[in-house]
């Protein structure tokens, strides 16, 4: 990913939860060992990460609960649709329920100016909600 920098990586399936811990212990890792035993990156895994990897999610509760502070950037909701752990028919109760919380910049990155940004996506502006100006 040093040597690649314009190499996009994207997580499917596989939920986001366990993601901030993974990193914080690679970082851990490469800041404690990096001096017995060298590895060919200058920055912390989770530098490569925040620039370079995406990962989906469509039913993580606890995961929803990290977007508070960490993966705002590189998370993307899912339907999972037409898969049968998918959450259609049922996708906006769910995005409510894991994402209601969230501020709406947050959630408009993570339901779809993420994956827009991503897969260079022009979009239109989405319309109002019902009851919203």
């Amino acid at each position: 990913m040093q040597r690649y920098p314009q190499l996009k990586i994207v997580l499917v399936e596989a939920e986001i939860g366990w993601l901030p811990f993974y990193l914080q212990q690679w970082d851990r890792h490469f800041r404690r060992n990096r001096k017995e035993l060298p590895t060919p990156i200058t920055e912390q895994p989770s530098f490569y990460f925040d620039r370079q990897v995406y990962a989906t999610f469509f039913d993580d509760t606890f995961g929803c609960q990290c977007l508070r502070s960490w993966g705002q950037d590189n998370c993307m909701w899912s339907s999972d649709y037409p898969h049968g752990n998918s959450s259609w028919p049922h996708s906006r109760d769910v995005i409510q329920r894991d994402l209601g919380h969230l501020p709406l910049d947050v959630r408009r990155k993570v339901l779809r100016d993420n994956v827009a940004g991503l897969y260079q996506m022009d979009l239109p502006e989405p319309l109002p909600a019902a009851g919203q100006p």
